[in-house]
């Protein structure tokens, strides 16, 4: 998801400096975009902030649709929210405290607890099967 967004920004911040700044044309993705780029928000906190807001359930779906439903959505839920309580150093007070409600909302809308999110980490973590990579930086 990250690349998908950093793609947009990209082609947000390239035609921003080719003079063309009319985000409302073309894909709804671009309106995103310009609150990003023209904001100059942090790239983790715009991101995280974009995929609890927007893409969530999506990527849920998309998940348990290429595990053929073999986990419940809870445990797709907690896949698709590992690390995006985290935001950049130059995060404000005010952009944690929105990124850590869009992150509660889903919380409480797939009947998370941080007890269950952990255990859940730490045996996905721990597991031999697990994707590489790392979204808390």
């Amino acid at each position: 998801m990250h690349a998908y967004i950093n793609y947009g920004l990209a082609t947000a911040q390239d035609n921003a400096s080719q003079g063309y700044t009319d985000f409302s044309k073309n894909n709804w993705l671009l309106s995103i975009d310009q609150w990003c780029t023209i904001d100059g928000l942090p790239s983790n906190f715009s991101n995280h902030s974009v995929m609890l807001t927007s893409y969530f359930d999506q990527a849920v779906s998309s998940l348990k649709s290429w595990d053929n439903r073999a986990h419940s959505d809870g445990e797709y839920a907690m896949a698709m929210l590992y690390g995006l309580n985290t935001s950049d150093p130059t995060t404000t007070a005010a952009q944690t405290a929105n990124l850590q409600q869009a992150y509660n909302a889903i919380k409480t809308k797939y009947s998370l607890t941080d007890t269950q999110i952990n255990g859940f980490y730490l045996s996905s973590l721990n597991s031999t099967d697990k994707l590489p990579g790392n979204c808390n930086d």
